[in-house]
């Protein structure tokens, strides 16, 4: 598990609270992304389309020289837009119980993932037009 992710997870998912474990790994990412892109200015969905984006990317998922390049760099632009529209807003907003140990522990190692691939994104000065 990537730290920054145990860091708001661990204890609350041992505490069987697995639906705020699964929302705090979810918000931790969002805030990371955030940071890096340094678009503190936006948030969740509008901030994952803007920073991953393929045309003119914050966050580059690698060199964006071939079609493979800019497919994987679209691809995981849409997993994070998707993990933060998906997972995070509906805990964010409903009263969600999740009792299910296995599924909450699958989103917070999906949560540590893409924190390990921002990791290793490259930042990026937007382009002026």
């Amino acid at each position: 598990i990537h730290p920054e992710i145990e860091s708001v997870s661990k204890k609350l998912f041992y505490d069987k609270h697995y639906a705020q474990a699964i929302f705090e790994a979810f918000q931790k990412l969002n805030n990371l992304v955030k940071e890096k892109s340094c678009r503190r200015d936006l948030d969740g969905k509008n901030l994952m389309l803007t920073a991953f984006s393929v045309n003119n990317p914050l966050l580059k998922m690698n060199n964006l020289v071939s079609q493979s390049d800019k497919d994987e760099q679209e691809g995981f632009m849409h997993l994070y837009a998707g993990a933060i529209m998906g997972i995070r807003n509906p805990k964010g907003h409903e009263n969600i119980i999740q009792k299910d140990k296995n599924r909450a522990l699958k989103y917070i190692i999906f949560a540590s993932l893409l924190c390990e691939r921002l990791d290793e994104c490259i930042k990026q000065s937007p382009q002026k037009s």
